[in-house]
């Protein structure tokens, strides 16, 4: 497997693609146009470029053929050379996807094989597969199951109209139905299900050796088409909620949700995230998780104003709320009212001395506006990630209508996970509560 490694918006020359592949070019393309068709319609690539495609806002793997993309988040840090910021800005987006993507993550130094080496996919599928070995060496999910059937010795309570439908007067045998402690259950079906699919997908070796190793423990376990209904009826115990993020993973791997092939083809598909979305998440994860340090209860924290909806237009003839207003955080105070919106923005603001505005764009403003007009807030919020060169700045709105709309940085140029106090009190200083 080759592997091609990416920052985000970094080029790549079709010159160059052409040495790892006589048709790649088209390959991708192909491929990317379609997998936009069934995802809202936003390319992974760029490709209004003749001698070059381009990588966007998503970060990920997409792999075509016998070639991985990986993509990884832009770090604004020349002082370390290249490799290493593959290194640090992996580590990174794994940890931004642990805090908010449900996924069941090891840290690099838990993975056998070198972190530096496989890809991101694997490295992912390898921390599902460790942590599903953990939990089964601790015992697989069993539960009594009620079963029917046809047995020569009475077992459990005998059915008389099915046993007499079935064995007349004369059969030694008893129509019966009873309880089976058995490990034939939901959850065991899915996980199974989970590692025949990592068994297909996977190119790592070891990968495919923890997966078989895996699936030998469900011999009992049914291989029985599992539907949308199965996984939403799941009811965990105290005894296998130990299982419910490994379930929900693995759920979406063979529902396609986060693994998306091309038709026929399981050598190509994309595992991919916009980070536009993903900061937006972190952000809102690691403000509520921290609460108290804010001087906050996780129930004054609304990601998108959950539970505060506010309309930003009414229809003239129906007196219905048109154009919802969902900031990315909404703080509230202690009595519920709107305090502080706080909209995270991904995106490389320019230097003091390349634009008086640092490229803050209108359109990012009169968001804020809206926001800041229609809660009203005290305090109003656009976050961006820390660009060296670039200052804080206030803009007061001309009718006073509120106080200010505040640009303000956070330091993303770092180890996120070791240095997660000092962001948080980074946050804490932004927030002023």
């Amino acid at each position: 497997m080759k592997i091609l490694r990416l920052f985000e918006y970094q080029k790549f020359y079709f010159s160059e693609l052409e040495k790892l592949g006589p048709r790649l070019k088209d390959d991708i393309r192909s491929f990317d146009e379609k997998h936009a068709k069934s995802n809202g319609g936003s390319l992974i690539f760029n490709w209004n470029h003749k001698d070059y495609f381009k990588a966007t806002h998503y970060v990920g793997v997409v792999q075509v053929g016998n070639l991985c993309i990986e993509i990884l988040p832009k770090i604004d840090n020349s002082a370390i050379e290249e490799q290493r910021q593959f290194i640090q800005s992996r580590e990174n987006l794994i940890y931004m996807l642990s805090m908010t993507q449900n996924l069941p993550l090891l840290q690099r130094d838990e993975a056998s094989q070198s972190f530096k080496e496989e890809n991101f996919l694997e490295f992912i599928i390898r921390s599902y597969l460790v942590n599903l070995d953990k939990q089964i060496r601790l015992g697989i999910d069993r539960k009594y199951i009620y079963r029917e059937s046809n047995l020569k010795t009475v077992k459990g309570k005998l059915l008389l109209t099915k046993h007499l439908v079935t064995n007349g007067l004369t059969s030694l045998n008893a129509f019966v139905g009873f309880d089976e402690f058995s490990e034939d259950t939901t959850i065991n079906r899915i996980l199974k299900a989970g590692c025949d699919f990592i068994l297909k997908f996977s190119a790592s070796s070891e990968n495919k050796l923890l997966a078989k190793r895996c699936v030998s423990a469900f011999d009992e376990v049914d291989s029985a088409k599992l539907g949308e209904m199965d996984y939403v009826k799941i009811v965990y115990s105290r005894n296998n909620t130990r299982y419910s993020i490994l379930v929900d993973f693995a759920w979406a791997l063979i529902s396609k949700r986060i693994l998306n092939p091309k038709a026929g083809d399981n050598n190509t598909f994309a595992f991919v995230f916009s980070m536009h979305r993903l900061f937006e998440e972190f952000m809102a994860n690691l403000i509520k998780k921290n609460a108290g340090y804010f001087g906050l209860s996780a129930g004054q924290i609304a990601a998108q104003a959950a539970g505060n909806r506010r309309w930003f237009m009414t229809d003239k003839v129906d007196p219905s709320g048109r154009f919802r207003l969902k900031p990315d955080i909404l703080i509230l105070s202690n009595d519920g009212n709107p305090l502080i919106v706080l909209d995270t923005k991904w995106k490389k603001l320019l230097a003091d001395d390349e634009d008086v505005k640092n490229g803050v764009s209108q359109g990012d403003l009169y968001q804020l506006f809206a926001y800041a007009k229609i809660f009203k807030t005290s305090k109003n919020i656009l976050l961006y990630p820390a660009v060296n060169g670039t200052s804080e700045s206030s803009y007061l709105p001309n009718d006073g209508s509120f106080d200010s709309i505040e640009v303000r940085f956070i330091d993303l140029n770092r180890n996120l996970k070791k240095e997660k106090r000092i962001i948080i009190e980074e946050l804490r200083l932004i927030l002023e509560i």
